[in-house]
């Protein structure tokens, strides 16, 4: 037996353990909390989790989260290379945006989300929030990028042109390429985890986020809330791997 296989037997035992150990805690905590409603048996929850997977309204919801994942990943990206490509130009336009790149990447997200509802509604709120969330990450890794570029061979392509659209295409493009990639890797995960949450608070129709919320609000059982936070956590190792696969494949 070789030591890939050995490896990837013990992977597998680690994670079927961790299973284990996760069920059995959430038995413990059925019988300490004694109340079906307040905390179901964790075989209840499991029913209804195969039993939401067979739903079309699942699938529906979580077609359009990832739809706006996206939308909301591309639109970041092309606000970011805009204004990374202006900051990197123009050092005047950096010292301006930047107070601005900090705010955004510091105010707490839930002030974001209720003020965003309040000035554009609930219907593209979540969108907004997630592009205002993920366009200061990738402007940062894109500016980097770029400043990272040699400045031999940026000399190089001075002797033969002036900056312009085809040496930045040319000889910036090129070089930022994993810089971009790590943060689109990044802003998957990120991505998500704030779009849900941004479609629990805002309520967005056709999203996971407001399934959660519904469940939350209109059943009487939380068995649904913990059938729909299971799947959420289960649809976030799944986003997890793809981004370790894309990782190891940069």
């Amino acid at each position: 037996m070789t030591d890939s296989i050995k490896s990837k037997i013990i992977n597998i035992c680690i994670a079927f353990l961790s299973i284990v150990f996760i069920y059995l805690i959430s038995l413990l905590l059925y019988y300490l909390k004694n109340n079906d409603l307040a905390f179901p048996h964790p075989n209840n929850i499991i029913v209804e989790t195969l039993n939401l997977l067979k739903l079309s309204q699942t699938y529906k919801a979580l077609f359009f989260s990832v739809l706006r994942l996206l939308l909301c990943i591309c639109l970041s990206l092309i606000i970011a290379f805009i204004l990374a490509t202006l900051s990197f130009r123009f050092s005047y336009f950096k010292k301006i945006i930047n107070p601005y790149i900090t705010i955004f990447r510091t105010l707490p997200l839930v002030s974001i989300i209720v003020l965003l509802i309040i000035t554009v509604g609930t219907k593209i709120s979540a969108f907004v929030v997630t592009v205002l969330v993920l366009a200061p990450l990738i402007y940062q890794n894109v500016l980097e990028g770029l400043e990272s570029v040699p400045e031999d061979i940026v000399n190089a392509y001075r002797l033969d042109s002036k900056f312009n659209i085809n040496v930045l295409f040319k000889l910036y493009v090129p070089q930022i390429v994993p810089s971009i990639k790590t943060a689109l890797i990044s802003s998957i995960g990120l991505g998500f985890k704030v779009l849900v949450m941004s479609e629990f608070i805002s309520g967005t129709n056709y999203s996971l986020g407001y399934s959660l919320k519904d469940s939350y609000q209109n059943k009487i059982e939380m068995v649904y809330v913990y059938a729909w936070t299971l799947i959420l956590i289960i649809i976030s190792l799944i986003i997890t791997k793809i981004c370790d696969f894309l990782q190891e494949k940069k």
